[in-house]
C-alpha cells in the first residue's frame, strides 16, 4: 500500500509545484519523505538514492518559488549528495570546481563526439542536470564570493549536456557572462548566439524576449 499512496502523493506534489501553490507542495513532499523514512525498514517500502533526490529537487524547487533560499540550497546539497556528488562549501572548492567544469565544456566543444557520444540515458545525470538549474538561481542571489556563480554556470551547463538535454537558452547566455568576465571574447559571443537562436526558436513571448536580451548582451560585448 505503502508504494502506491507515495505514488500518489508525488503525483500530487508536482501538480501543486507546476500550478503555483508551492505551500501544498512543499506539505505533499514532506509527507513523501516522513512516509518514506517511517517505513524504511519493510520491504515493499525500500526507496533508491534517485527517488529521494527527486523528491528533495521538487521541495528545492517550491522553496525556490517561495522565495526561500536558505532552505533551498540545503535541499540542493542534499539531493546532490543522494547522487554522490559534493556541492563545495569553500572559497576553494568553487574554484577548483569552476577550473574544472571549464575545462570539462572546452573538451565538450574541442571532441563532442568522444565527451557527448550517445550512451543510454543516465537517470543520475538528469537529475543532476535538474538540481543544478536551481543551484544557479541560488548562486545569483545568495553567494557572495565571486567563484560560486562562474563554477555552477558551467556546471550546471555541462550536466545538461552530459545528460544529453538540449541546453537551456538561459545556461548557454549564462556560459557566455562567464566567459566574457574572463575575457574570452570569441567563446562569450558562441555562448550568446546560441542562446539567442535556441530563444528564436520557440514559439513563446517570454523566449523571444529572452532572445533579444541575448542579442543585446551580444552586440554590448562586440562593442567592447
Amino acid at each position: 500500500m505503502l508504494p502506491e499512496t507515495v505514488k500518489f502523493l508525488e503525483l500530487a506534489g508536482a501538480r501543486a509545484i507546476d500550478m503555483g501553490t508551492a505551500a501544498e507542495g512543499i506539505r505533499l513532499f514532506q509527507e513523501v519523505l516522513e512516509l518514506a523514512a517511517k517505513y524504511a525498514d519493510k520491504a515493499d517500502a525500500v526507496t533508491t538514492p534517485l527517488q529521494r533526490t527527486r523528491w528533495v529537487r521538487h521541495l528545492a524547487r517550491a522553496r525556490l518559488d517561495l522565495g526561500q533560499h536558505a532552505q533551498c540550497d540545503q535541499l540542493v546539497r542534499r539531493g546532490f549528495g543522494e547522487l554522490g556528488m559534493k556541492v563545495p562549501t569553500s572559497d576553494g572548492g568553487w574554484g577548483r570546481l569552476m577550473m574544472s567544469q571549464m575545462m570539462r565544456q572546452n573538451l565538450h566543444r574541442w571532441f563532442p563526439g568522444l565527451m557527448l557520444r550517445a550512451k543510454p540515458l543516465d537517470a543520475r545525470l538528469e537529475e543532476a542536470a535538474e538540481l543544478g538549474r536551481i543551484l544557479i538561481n541560488i548562486a545569483y542571489w545568495e553567494y557572495e564570493s565571486p567563484l560560486v556563480f562562474p563554477a555552477v554556470a558551467m556546471w550546471a551547463l555541462n550536466l545538461q549536456e552530459r545528460s544529453r538535454a538540449v541546453p537551456r537558452r538561459s545556461l548557454l547566455a549564462n556560459a557566455g557572462l562567464v566567459l566574457g568576465g574572463f575575457g574570452m571574447k570569441g567563446a562569450s559571443l558562441e555562448y550568446f548566439r546560441r542562446a539567442q537562436t535556441l530563444a528564436h526558436s520557440q514559439d513563446d513571448q517570454i523566449e523571444r524576449y529572452y532572445a533579444c536580451v541575448s542579442e543585446a548582451m551580444h552586440h554590448m560585448l562586440s562593442m567592447r
